[in-house]
């Protein structure tokens, strides 16, 4: 297993992983309108592979973790 943090104290704010069947790219120190903040979890599955079998997503594409404010 390979360990990574990334929090928003991060100089680069998007964290980018380029694996098996896809690329997630994970964005940190962002908030929404209601000034909550939010972590963005992209995946994008590989499906442009010439010859191989083309990988779909189970689940989201774009993914939002929202902290509630206290």
């Amino acid at each position: 297993m390979k360990r990574i943090s990334h929090f928003n104290t991060a100089r680069d704010k998007t964290l980018h992983i380029e694996t098996e069947g896809a690329i997630v790219n994970i964005r940190v120190g962002l908030q929404d309108f209601e000034g909550h903040e939010v972590t963005s979890v992209e995946i994008l599955p590989d499906n442009h592979c010439a010859g191989d079998p083309k990988w779909t997503l189970d689940g989201s594409i774009n993914n939002r973790l929202i902290k509630p404010l206290s």
